[in-house]
C-alpha cells in the first residue's frame, strides 16, 4: 500500500529546505507587519490573552466589523498559512507529503494548496456558526460574538499549539511532538465550548438548553467530526 511503502523513518529528524522555509516565513511575517501597522486595534485584540477572562458582550468595537472585512480575513490569511507551514512542511506529515509528491507539486505550491483549503475550510465554520444560529433564533449580536470569538480563540490558541510542537520537537522526536500537537487540539476545542457556554450564560434572556445544544453541533460536533473523520479519511484515500 501507499501507506507502507512511504512509512519510512517517521521518527527521524527531517532535512529541510532552508531557502523555501525562509520564503515561507518571511511572506508570513510580512503579512503579520502589514496587518499590525493598518489594523493595529484589531492585531492588539488578536494577541491580547486578556480576552480569556475579560469578557465583553458585543459592546466592543471588535465585535461591530463585518466577517468579509480585510481586518477579519487578513487573520484567517495568516493563521492558514502558519498552520498550512506546520503540516505540509516543518511537521512534514508523512501522507500530506506523499500525496502532493505524487502529483508533483512544489513545497510552496502543497503549502499554497493547503492554505487554501483551511481558508475556506474556516469561512464554512464561521457560516455555520450564523445559519445554525439563526435556525435557533439567536440575535445576530449574539451570533458576532460568538463568531469573533471562535477567531480570536483559535487563532490565539493554534499559534501557542505551533509554538508548543515546535519545543517539543526541538528536544524530542517527531512522533511524540506530533501527539502533543495533536492532543492540544482537542484540549482547544473542549475550551472554546466552556469558553462560549461561561459567556453565553451572561446573557439572562438565552435558554441554557437551547445554548447547549446549539454549541455541541456548530462547535463539538463539527470539530471533532473534522478532526476524527476529515484526517482519517485522507489517510484512507492514500
Amino acid at each position: 500500500m501507499f501507506f507502507e511503502d512511504n512509512i519510512v523513518n517517521i521518527k527521524d529528524k527531517v532535512t529541510y529546505n532552508y531557502d523555501i522555509l525562509l520564503i515561507m516565513v518571511v511572506i508570513i511575517c510580512l503579512l503579520i507587519i502589514y496587518y499590525k501597522e493598518n489594523f493595529n486595534k484589531y492585531y492588539r485584540k488578536y494577541i491580547d490573552g486578556k480576552f480569556f477572562y475579560v469578557s465583553q458582550l458585543g459592546d466592543d468595537f471588535f465585535y461591530k466589523k463585518s466577517i468579509y472585512s480585510y481586518s477579519t480575513i487578513i487573520p484567517i490569511i495568516i493563521i492558514s498559512l502558519i498552520l498550512s507551514l506546520a503540516s505540509s512542511y516543518i511537521v512534514k506529515d508523512i501522507y500530506l507529503n506523499s500525496y502532493f509528491g505524487e502529483y508533483s507539486f512544489s513545497e510552496i505550491s502543497a503549502w499554497l494548496i493547503v492554505s487554501i483549503i483551511l481558508f475556506i475550510y474556516t469561512y464554512i465554520r464561521l457560516w455555520g456558526f450564523i445559519f445554525i444560529g439563526r435556525l435557533f433564533g439567536f440575535e445576530n449580536k449574539i451570533l458576532k460574538v460568538i463568531v469573533f470569538d471562535f477567531l480570536r480563540i483559535t487563532i490565539f490558541l493554534l499559534l501557542v499549539n505551533v509554538f508548543v510542537f515546535s519545543i517539543f520537537y526541538f528536544f524530542y522526536d517527531f512522533e511524540f511532538s506530533k501527539k502533543i500537537f495533536e492532543t492540544n487540539r482537542y484540549i482547544i476545542i473542549f475550551y472554546r465550548f466552556l469558553y462560549f457556554l461561561v459567556r453565553a450564560r451572561k446573557i439572562k434572556h438565552i435558554n441554557l438548553f437551547k445554548i447547549i445544544l446549539y454549541l455541541s453541533i456548530t462547535e463539538l460536533f463539527f470539530s471533532l467530526i473534522t478532526l476524527l473523520l476529515g484526517y482519517d479519511s485522507l489517510r484512507f484515500f492514500l
